[in-house]
């Protein structure tokens, strides 16, 4: 059976199509990713480009294909939320993508919940109305109860796992 051909990536098309080495203001139009962040990333030490050479007039930061490919995943692990500072380990293959990304996952699930409760807070502010500054200075017991009370709930809990699967239109219009 024949086999399949590989399919191009874009990292391909990139080492094909453009003239290597990139400076900082190649990398910047041909990414979208601005001059000050290549600089940043360098700051870091997550993208360390090559120089030119000492003495040159310039000493200008080429980045090759490797660098670019780099350069990806560190916009990819920050639209997932993740900070310079843990993208190390992952980027130089001494953490696993994938026990990072279940971590995140863990911190988002964390922040879901948090949230889920501030929405509850809003609700109980609805209902309450003026009063709510009241309770706010005379003590949150009150509140804290209301909350506590209601997370306990059985209809809370069917609630929340209802909720959980739920995507954000369906929360919207919840």
């Amino acid at each position: 059976m024949p086999r399949k051909p590989k399919m191009q990536t874009s990292n391909d098309l990139i080492r094909e199509n453009c003239e290597w080495p990139m400076t900082a203001g190649q990398v910047a139009k041909l990414t979208g990713v601005t001059t000050r962040a290549l600089q940043h990333y360098d700051e870091k030490g997550l993208l360390c480009p090559e120089r030119s050479g000492e003495g040159v007039a310039n000493n200008r930061k080429l980045y090759s294909p490797e660098d670019i490919d780099r350069l990806k995943q560190i916009v990819v692990l920050g639209s997932y939320g993740f900070e310079l500072k843990d993208m190390p380990p992952i980027l130089d293959g001494e953490r696993s993508l994938t026990d990072a990304l279940a971590d995140r996952i863990e911190e988002l699930r964390a922040q879901e919940r948090y949230l889920q409760h501030l929405i509850l807070f809003a609700r109980y502010a609805e209902i309450v109305g003026d009063d709510l500054f009241e309770t706010l200075a005379f003590g949150t017991s009150e509140v804290d109860a209301f909350a506590e009370l209601v997370r306990s709930s059985p209809a809370y809990a069917g609630k929340a796992v209802r909720w959980e699967s739920m995507d954000d239109a369906g929360l919207e219009q919840l």
